[in-house]
């Protein structure tokens, strides 16, 4: 997964939403990155679209950023898994008297 700044990656959540983009102030530069390394197609001189490449960044860094917030939080994913498959406290035999 290539390494996104958070301008480049906001604009791949915007462009995998369906809209495009122009290359225009602030975001002309990482337009210009994301297209130049295939995470963007350029349709014509102010339109630009996001590619397959580039929705699988997307989704690899969302997966990374969820990871992480799980760190965080002192989860991780297979212990999540694993507590959804116990009895919760209300079970049967596990109630109070």
């Amino acid at each position: 997964m290539p390494d996104l700044t958070d301008d480049e990656f906001t604009l791949l959540m915007i462009a995998d939403n369906g809209e495009s983009l122009a290359p225009i102030g602030r975001w002309k530069q990482s337009i210009l990155a994301l297209t130049a390394r295939g995470l963007l197609q350029r349709n014509n001189e102010v339109n630009y679209g996001i590619t397959l490449a580039g929705k699988e960044a997307r989704a690899a860094r969302d997966h990374e950023d969820a990871a992480a917030m799980l760190r965080v939080l002192g989860r991780d994913p297979p212990a999540i898994e694993a507590r959804k498959e116990l009895p919760s406290s209300d079970s049967e035999g596990l109630k109070d008297g």
